[in-house]
Formats: structure tokens, sequence, C-alpha cells
């Protein structure tokens, strides 16, 4: 919880004990309508991590960079190579990764779990 959500939470609070008619609570009253509850529980449930959103870009920005910098290297040194070329290379890496990637456990989720009574029917009834 930030500072200001801090004093806004405990003026609101301060003011629901007293009620609202004592002098303090009057005081208070500019602070509080600067600030609407909506925004004191933002303020309480930020989730905002600009750092890591700074690094993310900046990894972005190197890893795009590194890409185009890739790329140029690769007609350089290959002057046959066209466009197409370069395509399929770049989707089948791409592809490659993906497969790594993102089914780390696909095993585990899909073969795992099937006993070995009930492989023969289901390799039958997938093809």
């Amino acid at each position: 919880m930030t500072d200001r959500a801090k004093s806004v939470g405990s003026v609101l609070f301060k003011q629901s004990v007293i009620g609202g008619t004592s002098a303090m609570a009057k005081s208070n009253t500019s602070k509080i309508s600067k600030i609407s509850r909506t925004e004191l529980k933002l303020l309480e449930k930020s989730s905002d991590r600009p750092l890591a959103g700074a690094m993310y870009f900046i990894a972005y920005t190197v890893l795009y960079s590194l890409c185009f910098l890739c790329a140029k290297y690769l007609y350089d040194r290959n002057h046959d190579l066209n466009p197409f070329q370069m395509l399929v290379m770049r989707s089948s890496f791409a592809i490659t990764m993906q497969i790594a990637l993102v089914n780390k456990e696909l095993k585990k989720a899909v073969w795992d779990g099937v006993d070995r009574a009930s492989v023969g029917p289901l390799i039958f009834r997938s093809f």
C-alpha cells in the first residue's frame, strides 16, 4: 500500500469512527474529496510494475534489433538468398521454439494419464 493510500485510509477510518462531526474530521474532508473510494482501492491494489515493464520493453527492443541484424548478415553472406527462403527459415525456427517452450508438459497432460490397456484403442480412434 502506498503512503498516499495509507494516509487517505487513516483519514477515512478516523472520519467513520468520529462520525464526521468533529473539527478534525471536517479539516480532513478536503483531502478526502480529492480522492474517491475507487481511486483509493486502486491505490491499495496497485499492480503496476514500471521497472518490470521497462525491462520487458528493453528486452523486446534488443531482440527485435538482433532479428534485423541477423537478417542483414544472412543476406550479406548469402547473395542468392531470396526473401521467401528467409521467411521459411524464420518461421521454421519460430515453430521449433514454440514447440519446445509451449509444449513442455504436453506428455504429462496428455499421455501419462492413460492406462496401458487403453493405448491401442486410443491410437486406433486417433487415426
